[in-house]
């Protein structure tokens, strides 16, 4: 009887060596764990999609959704111009933008590589926004590395800023000119963040409000508005997953001069932006960084606010883990908010990510990235077309952009000779 109770001591005891073994390997990332995990992963994706690639790159198409990769519902409502959108290029590695006429054809490509921005660069790196100018060269961020950079036809850097991570949305500002975005010193989800413009020709920072310092810490109010505690503190320098990300800045766009006068609470100038973390989309001021409004819902994990000249705002409600995201409109004069596209039939979801856009012929364009799909409808909700980043049958690959470019934008469509 000793024998089998030391025999099933010993079997117990390996037992949980091997247990802790593994966690160990599991937290440290080591090789042995690494290896059993690529592996599952590949063989999990060949039997999803027939290909070996990246985990959480791909994704089961909505039987709501078309098979085909562009499909017109009323090609005579289709906005004129052309829809620019990044997308993870699988099976081929990295990302690459497109852009697309009215027809669905693939006028040029450009390879977002962010190995070319920085030494130990990889092309799998995420590239988040995308924003094209008239020479036929692109503008893109990376969200979880360091580098923004801007791209000629044929995919080479024309300038890079390797300094910080800048992250989430690329917006033009109308009036003054270059491209918003965020910043912080290590990732998009640290205490430090800051608004900044940048030159689109030189990539030189023109403007910068650091949230912490300009906008949250001289103002009782924002810092209640945000759900920071009195003597909250605060980690500028933390890396990664030293802290909870706990504001999660994803978007900021500027009022035109030539709406100024639908938003009398506001001024030409003053800067929207969304924080995911807290649902909250706030207002600030430029000159100042005085939060002028602010409000917390009833959008949930929200993405991209827009002013439009009628005197609203929309925002792209995520709402996460309710298996449909939507597109809510706020009117600022009575402060009441509806959905959209309510009652139109018009679907779509995405629990991370996301854009919309008023088109100039009143269409709207919506992303939903984690259906890998970008949809032109009209303002009644009715389906214009489609166009899906297909991989295979059942899946379609992330899309993480899609914006319209007007037809008169570039002054040459984009090509590259050899």
């Amino acid at each position: 009887m000793s024998r089998i109770v030391s025999l099933l001591s010993a079997l117990f005891l390996v037992g949980v060596l091997a247990f802790l073994g593994g966690m160990w390997t599991t937290h440290k990332d080591w090789a042995p764990w690494k290896m059993l995990n690529d592996t599952k992963q590949a063989v999990k994706s060949w039997r999803a999609t027939g290909y070996v690639v990246p985990d959480g790159t791909y994704l089961r198409r909505p039987p709501r959704m078309p098979d085909d990769r562009y499909v017109v519902h009323q090609a005579d409502k289709i906005a004129p111009g052309y829809l620019l959108i990044n997308r993870i290029a699988s099976p081929e590695p990295g990302y690459v933008t497109d852009l697309i006429d009215e027809n669905g054809t693939v006028l040029h490509s450009w390879k977002i590589d962010h190995s070319k921005v920085i030494d130990d660069g990889s092309e799998m790196e995420f590239v988040h926004a995308v924003r094209p100018l008239p020479d036929g060269s692109v503008v893109a961020n990376f969200d979880d590395a360091f580098g923004m950079a801007r791209f000629d036809a044929c995919g080479a850097p024309i300038w890079r800023r390797t300094d910080v991570v800048y992250h989430h949305s690329l917006t033009e500002d109308p009036d003054l000119g270059g491209f918003w975005t965020w910043t912080s010193k290590y990732w998009d989800g640290g205490h430090d963040q800051q608004m900044v413009r940048v030159d689109a020709d030189t990539g030189e920072t023109l403007e910068s409000i650091d949230l912490v310092q300009d906008v949250l810490l001289p103002d009782p109010d924002a810092l209640m508005a945000f759900r920071i505690p009195e003597h909250f503190r605060w980690n500028m320098e933390a890396k990664t997953d030293e802290i909870p990300d706990i504001i999660h800045p994803n978007d900021v766009e500027v009022l035109p001069a030539a709406w100024a006068d639908a938003f009398p609470q506001f001024e030409a100038g003053d800067l929207i932006m969304s924080h995911r973390a807290i649902d909250l989309v706030g207002v600030v001021d430029r000159q100042t960084g005085k939060l002028k409004w602010h409000q917390a819902g009833p959008w949930e994990h929200q993405h991209d606010a827009d002013f439009h000249p009628d005197g609203t705002i929309t925002v792209y409600s995520n709402n996460t883990h309710r298996m449909r995201s939507t597109i809510l409109e706020m009117d600022m004069t009575t402060g009441k908010v509806r959905d959209k596209f309510a009652g139109s039939g018009f679907e779509f979801d995405s629990y991370i990510m996301g854009q919309q856009e008023r088109l100039p012929n009143g269409n709207w364009l919506v992303s939903a990235p984690m259906e890998g799909r970008v949809i032109e409808l009209t303002a009644e909700g009715e389906l214009v077309r489609e166009i899906s980043n297909v991989l295979s049958g059942d899946y379609n690959s992330i899309i993480t952009t899609g914006v319209h470019v007007g037809p008169d934008f570039f002054d040459t469509l984009p090509s590259c000779s050899n």
